[in-house]
């Protein structure tokens, strides 16, 4: 959760937080550049499913 160029975490929690079938899990680290700060984990019943629903991600939120 976040971004490499150091944007705020919390900017990105409310479109990591509308994703169906989406857990966030932060590490309570300290947002800086390139920080890993948390991930978002996706579950969906098929691999299909899940297909459509990581194609549907935010852009602030898709993976890299």
């Amino acid at each position: 959760v976040g971004r490499d160029d150091g944007e705020p975490v919390a900017a990105h929690l409310a479109d990591a937080a509308s994703v169906h079938g989406a857990s966030i899990h932060l590490y309570g680290k300290a947002p800086r550049a390139g920080r890993k700060v948390g991930h978002l984990t996706v579950t969906a019943e098929t691999y299909s499913q899940l297909e459509i629903l990581v194609d549907a991600l935010p852009e602030s939120i898709r993976p890299a």
